[in-house]
């Protein structure tokens, strides 16, 4: 079983100087050589899906790559943990390329991040964040679903393929209570309801 190890945070010196290794969050002095680490190992790695590690490994390196581009980095040369500022700014410049519900899955893996390295949330108690995002989404928009009408064209392509896979008795039922669905919408969109100020009870 291949296990994701916890590992320091991404560090980049400015002086070239090697910084001090950051102690691993999950080193135990009393197991170093006990098979009891490997089982931990295994809970930390274990505690996120495989799909949700291969996304929090693409927001982590998109977070990595935004820090050492614009060098900002901590007077030792460790990008963690990230201030507000630098959380800011990374939202704001992804907001340039994707769309907001990517944007709090990369700061998710920004905080997965923090966690594994041994800091705390940076996220938590970041009312400015919580503001731009909330602006991000305001300004950008959220994507709207399209959803086509259902004509009698398309209740009629439906009507075959119930019947091919329900029992009569079953056909019946379900058939029904489409059409029902379907004419008791339709009245009430085109007769009934026009809108909430010529709503007539």
């Amino acid at each position: 079983m291949q296990l994701l190890m916890p590992f320091p945070a991404f560090r980049f010196n400015v002086s070239g100087n090697s910084p001090p290794c950051r102690p691993d969050p999950l080193y135990h002095l009393a197991f170093a050589d006990d098979p009891l680490r490997d089982e931990v190992l295994t809970y930390a790695h274990w505690a996120l899906s495989q799909n949700t590690n291969r996304t929090y490994n693409s927001g982590e390196k998109r977070f990595t790559q935004f820090c050492l581009m614009n060098r900002l980095l901590s007077p030792t040369g460790d990008i963690l943990p990230a201030s507000e500022g630098t959380l800011i700014y990374f939202a704001s410049y992804l907001a340039r390329t994707v769309r907001h519900s990517t944007i709090k899955l990369y700061l998710a893996a920004v905080r997965n991040l923090h966690m594994r390295s041994g800091f705390s949330d940076p996220v938590v108690d970041r009312p400015l964040l919580k503001k731009v995002l909330r602006g991000i989404l305001r300004y950008r928009g959220s994507p709207r679903t399209l959803r086509q009408p259902v004509t009698p064209r398309v209740l009629l392509n439906i009507r075959p393929v119930l019947k091919g896979q329900l029992s009569p008795r079953d056909f019946s039922m379900v058939w029904a209570a489409f059409t029902l669905a379907f004419f008791g919408f339709l009245r009430c969109s085109e007769f009934t309801y026009q809108g909430v100020h010529s709503f007539n009870s």
